[in-house]
């Protein structure tokens, strides 16, 4: 096996040696003074982050509210809503379908070329019956909010 073995053992020495050592590194940095602000710093973070992800929650839930009471589709500066078409269907029916209707090219069903043809040829005699198409109402924050930061509640 040409030293492979050999090889293989020298380098798993090296590769334990390496890892030791990164476990010492890291007791050294957790016990020096700014691995204790770092850790800290790590938690707060944490929570910051928890936060600001119950308070994106609560901005798109507000948005969708407003959406589903007016139509607006722009409920603020920084929040948009989009509603997207979703195609909901029985692949296997579909595959019948891309057969009997002579829609071969489709038969490795590409769902995304399936998709665009079912929604082109949605209300035409070529419809597809197997799909149903309904709206997935979502709605987006803007990442940058800074201009935000200081404004009051709206």
């Amino acid at each position: 096996m040409d030293g492979a073995v050999e090889r293989l053992a020298k380098v798993r020495a090296v590769e334990a040696r390496m890892k030791e050592r990164r476990v010492q590194l890291r007791e050294e940095i957790a016990r020096s003074e700014l691995g204790q602000e770092l850790a800290v710093l790590d938690n707060d973070l944490a929570t910051v982050c928890g936060v600001a992800a119950d308070w994106d929650r609560i901005a798109r839930a507000k948005a969708l509210d407003v959406y589903y009471e007016s139509g607006n589709k722009a409920p603020h500066m920084a929040v948009k809503i989009k509603v997207r078409k979703v195609l909901e269907y029985d692949q296997d029916a579909a595959l019948r379908y891309c057969i009997e209707s002579g829609a071969r090219g489709l038969l490795a069903l590409d769902r995304g070329a399936f998709e665009v043809y079912a929604r082109r040829v949605k209300g035409t005699p070529m419809a597809v019956g197997c799909v149903t198409v309904t709206e997935e109402v979502v709605a987006t924050v803007a990442r940058d909010l800074g201009e935000y930061e200081e404004a009051g509640n709206d």
